[in-house]
């Protein structure tokens, strides 16, 4: 069972509509090796947590220019950052950010996935 980072969410709670704040807690969660996608409390991860919280959207923009897993469930609740969003009032632009934001992953990872097979096959030619 993972223990919750108290000190991490308190951070992310008083800090949540503020991007240049959430961007400066990212670098420095990145710069000690931990993952954008680490759960933080709850079950929820930061993308979660601003799902469920934030009413700026640039702060998601902040998030996700991290390439978090979008569709990451919270395995206590089953339920993904767009499953917070479609249950709040008045998210439908965050809400349509951040599918725009999981069709750019999918399609980025698709498109190096290919090129990979591509390289591996002109290096079998030889």
């Amino acid at each position: 069972m993972q223990k919750d980072n108290e000190e991490a969410y308190n951070y992310l709670m008083a800090n949540i509509d503020d991007s240049t704040a959430i961007k400066s807690y990212l670098e420095k969660t990145i710069s000690k090796g931990n993952e954008i996608d680490d759960v933080i409390a709850g079950g929820d991860t930061v993308l979660m947590i601003a799902a469920r919280h934030t009413t700026n959207i640039e702060v998601l923009k902040v998030i996700a220019s991290y390439y978090p897993s979008i569709h990451q469930l919270n395995r206590q609740n089953d339920m993904s950052a767009l499953d917070y969003l479609s249950r709040r009032e008045g998210t439908k632009e965050m809400t349509d950010f951040l599918i725009e934001e999981s069709v750019k992953q999918e399609l980025t990872k698709k498109a190096n996935e290919a090129k990979e097979s591509a390289v591996k096959t002109i290096f079998n030619a030889f």
